[in-house]
């Protein structure tokens, strides 16, 4: 590993680590050394790299660095016992994406390749914007919220936390989309959402 390169574990064991896994080895300045399920599992690695349970991972808290790739209701209760176990977090951002100078971006945040975010906007901790997605100017996507590839949020829209957006869905301007929400694939959402819809 060079000096420069520094040693990553990313949350999660579904099919969306490996999309994190291409995003930081793209970056160039992670090593992804394993990966970090709430508990034990029956996989043993993913892409020749370990899988540790929550509670054996600990230990590397001091050493590494995460991220969470899981898009699942409970993401917010992982990320919590991470933070729980010292583990620091950090933010991956695909080199090809484009984020504006003026825009947020928060605390172990992912943004794939090819997605756009736009001018004063804001992406809360921990939320995931994947491949080719857009976060139109002014726009706000809440904690620990999924918004998938190809989804566009257009301007002044606001994404409310533990929500998912689905691929291709569009979020039209000044909406309001609640906490604990799921807007299906190809959606194309015209008025407000309230939480848990």
């Amino acid at each position: 590993m060079s000096e420069k390169r520094r040693p990553l574990l990313i949350m999660g064991s579904g099919g969306l680590v490996a999309e994190a896994a291409d995003v930081a080895e793209d970056i160039g300045l992670w090593d992804v050394e394993g990966f970090i399920s709430p508990e034990k599992i029956d996989l043993d690695e993913i892409g020749g790299k370990p899988v540790y349970p929550l509670s054996e991972a600990i230990q590397m808290a001091a050493t590494h660095h995460t991220v969470c790739a899981q898009v699942a209701t409970n993401r917010d209760r992982f990320i919590e016992k991470a933070i729980e176990s010292k583990f620091q977090f950090c933010s991956l951002v695909h080199p090809s994406a484009h984020v504006s100078r003026t825009a947020t971006i928060g605390s172990g945040v992912i943004i794939g390749a090819n997605a756009v975010i736009l001018s004063h906007s804001r992406i809360a901790d921990h939320a995931i914007i994947l491949a080719n997605a857009t976060v139109s100017h002014h726009a706000r996507v809440g904690s620990y919220s999924t918004v998938a590839a190809g989804a566009t949020l257009a301007g002044l829209t606001t994404i409310g936390s533990n929500t998912f957006v689905g691929i291709n869905a569009s979020i039209l301007p000044e909406r309001h989309v609640g906490n604990f929400c799921f807007v299906g694939a190809g959606s194309v959402v015209n008025k407000d959402v309230p939480d848990h819809r």
